[in-house]
């Protein structure tokens, strides 16, 4: 489906550029944060990946529907996990995960 492609475009290259305008439309706007806005300025040229962005969205709610997560981990180069990360998830079948 689409919403498996674009997913499958999102864990490659292009995943840059959509994390670059989403991170610049999120966070952007606050103080000390406008280089994040210069990047996808660079990065993007003026392409702001709407629609694909939105399927990948919907993508990511529907497979949280198959399997839920209550909390995630994004930027943690050189810090530490919490225990619960490390712990096995009977009910769920896993056990901590990360972005490649």
């Amino acid at each position: 489906t689409i919403d498996m492609i674009a997913l499958r475009i999102y864990s490659g290259p292009m995943g840059i550029k959509f994390n670059k305008m989403i991170r610049a439309h999120t966070a952007g706007h606050r103080e000390g944060q406008a280089w994040r806005k210069d990047e996808e300025r660079k990065i993007c040229l003026g392409n702001k990946y709407s629609t694909t962005i939105h399927v990948i969205q919907s993508a990511i709610a529907k497979l949280g529907k198959i399997n839920p997560n209550d909390k995630g981990y994004y930027g943690m180069n050189g810090s530490l996990l919490p225990e619960r990360f490390w712990k096995s998830r009977p009910d769920l079948n896993t056990k901590g995960g990360v972005e490649g």
